[in-house]
Protein backbone atom coordinates (compact mmCIF):
# COMPACT_ATOMS: atom_id res chain seq x y z
CA UNK A 1 0.00 0.00 0.00
CA UNK A 2 1.17 3.51 -0.80
CA UNK A 3 -0.20 6.61 0.92
CA UNK A 4 -0.08 10.14 -0.44
CA UNK A 5 -0.35 12.68 2.36
CA UNK A 6 0.21 16.41 2.63
CA UNK A 7 3.81 17.60 2.69
CA UNK A 8 5.50 17.07 6.02
CA UNK A 9 6.81 19.86 8.20
CA UNK A 10 9.94 17.98 9.29
CA UNK A 11 12.21 15.59 7.38
CA UNK A 12 11.95 11.92 8.26
CA UNK A 13 14.08 9.11 6.80
CA UNK A 14 11.04 6.87 6.22
CA UNK A 15 9.03 9.38 4.17
CA UNK A 16 9.58 11.05 0.81
CA UNK A 17 7.75 14.23 -0.15
CA UNK A 18 6.47 14.62 -3.70
CA UNK A 19 5.51 17.86 -5.39
CA UNK A 20 1.87 18.21 -6.47
CA UNK A 21 2.63 17.32 -10.10
CA UNK A 22 4.48 14.12 -9.23
CA UNK A 23 1.99 13.12 -6.53
CA UNK A 24 -0.87 13.46 -9.05
CA UNK A 25 1.02 11.31 -11.62
CA UNK A 26 2.05 8.56 -9.21
CA UNK A 27 1.24 5.04 -10.39
CA UNK A 28 1.90 2.02 -8.19
CA UNK A 29 2.79 -1.50 -9.34
CA UNK A 30 0.03 -3.95 -10.19
CA UNK A 31 -1.44 -5.47 -7.04
CA UNK A 32 -0.52 -2.47 -4.87
CA UNK A 33 -3.09 -0.04 -3.48
CA UNK A 34 -2.71 3.75 -3.76
CA UNK A 35 -4.51 5.73 -1.08
CA UNK A 36 -4.55 9.51 -1.59
CA UNK A 37 -5.12 10.93 1.88
CA UNK A 38 -4.75 14.57 0.87
CA UNK A 39 -7.87 16.59 1.54
CA UNK A 40 -9.43 18.55 -1.27
CA UNK A 41 -9.83 22.22 -0.43
CA UNK A 42 -12.82 23.87 -2.04
CA UNK A 43 -12.64 27.47 -3.12
CA UNK A 44 -15.47 29.63 -1.82
CA UNK A 45 -16.48 32.37 -4.22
Amino acid sequence: MVWIDHLTVEDHPMTHDLCLVHADRLVVPQGWVLEDRRTVLRRIA
